[in-house]
This record gives structure tokens, sequence and C-alpha cells, in this order.
């Protein structure tokens, strides 16, 4: 496929929220969607949904869209304008604690390769989570997407539109892009 796109955009994870949000933003931009379960990968790259939701098997089927899925989330990265995070956090009520080794995991291997990068959190996390990270994130480029409303998908819209098309961010990730490499065109 021909790349006709104006971000490369890696998503992590492939549940609802990434494969949605990774079909949506293809449709204007190139995504890699990572995952670490080669089903799913295989049936992504085939243009069928791992996952039953009436309107990604229809985009999936029916849309031209620029997406590929992956096992390898370091060249996914490595090549990225963002990172949306949306892997599995398990809460442990029993414990009173989340897992966040996925979202951490994600994290460190985007600063390793790819430190530019803007990093986007859709996985649930605990309070504070984003203001520990962002002390070890040179330079800090964690957001945290927050769902005010009861519908997930159009607070998933509404937020990726403001980061990706908002013209008061868009000089931000500009400048912490043109240290390694620039963007191309203009915002």
């Amino acid at each position: 496929m021909v790349r006709r796109s104006s971000y490369n955009i890696a998503v992590a994870g492939t549940g609802y929220v990434g494969l949605s949000m990774a079909v949506l933003l293809s449709q204007h931009n190139y995504v890699m969607a990572v995952d670490v379960v080669p089903e799913k990968v295989r049936l992504i790259n085939e243009k069928k949904s791992p996952i039953r939701d009436e309107y990604i098997e229809k985009y999936l089927v029916e849309k031209d869209l620029d997406i590929v899925a992956t096992l390898d989330g370091e060249s996914a990265y490595s090549q990225a304008d963002f990172v949306i995070i949306a892997t599995p956090t398990n809460y442990d009520s029993t414990k009173n604690y989340f897992d966040c080794s996925a979202v951490e995991a994600v994290i460190e291997l985007v600063q390793k390769v790819n430190s530019g990068a803007m990093m986007i959190i859709k996985s649930t996390i605990p309070v504070g989570f984003t203001r520990g990270c962002g002390r070890n994130t040179i330079p800090p480029i964690l957001f945290l997407a927050r769902n005010f409303c009861g519908n997930p998908r159009p607070c998933m819209i509404i937020f990726i539109r403001h980061v990706l098309l908002c013209p008061v961010m868009m000089p931000a990730v500009k400048r912490r892009k043109s240290s390694a490499g620039g963007y191309k065109g203009e915002y």
C-alpha cells in the first residue's frame, strides 16, 4: 500500500479500545497496530476483526484504511510520531492494585527506540501513574486520555481529533520532533 498519510501512528494493543482507535485513525494516517497475539495480528492483516464489533468489521472490509498489524513493537514505535497505548491493565480488588506492567513496558520500549514520539495513554491506570512516568520520561511526552461521557467512542474521537488537529498542540509536537528529524509538511 502506498503511504498517503499525515502521521505515523503506532497503537499498542488491539482490544476494543486500541483496535477502534487504530481503525478510526488509519482513515487519514498510517497506523501500525501492535499486539502480542499472533492470531489477532493475522486477522487484522486479512481485514478481519479479532473482536465482534459491527463498525470495526465493516470499516476493515469497506474502507480504504492505511493499517498494518505487527508483533514487532520495536519497529512500529521507532517509526511513530504518536504511540497510543491501549494495553490491558488488570485490577486486583483484593490487593487494591492495578497491574500496569504492559503500559510500563510500552513506555520503556518507546523511550528506547524513539524518545521523540508523543505517547497517549488510553489504558485504565491509577491516579498519579502519569506523574510518576513523566519524571522518568525525557522530555515528558505522556498524555492521559480521559473519558468524561458514558459512550467511549465519541470521547476517543474528540480526544484524538483534539491532539492531532489542535493548532495549539501541533507546535509543541513539532518542537519535540524537530530534534529527531522533524515532521514533513506544515501545520
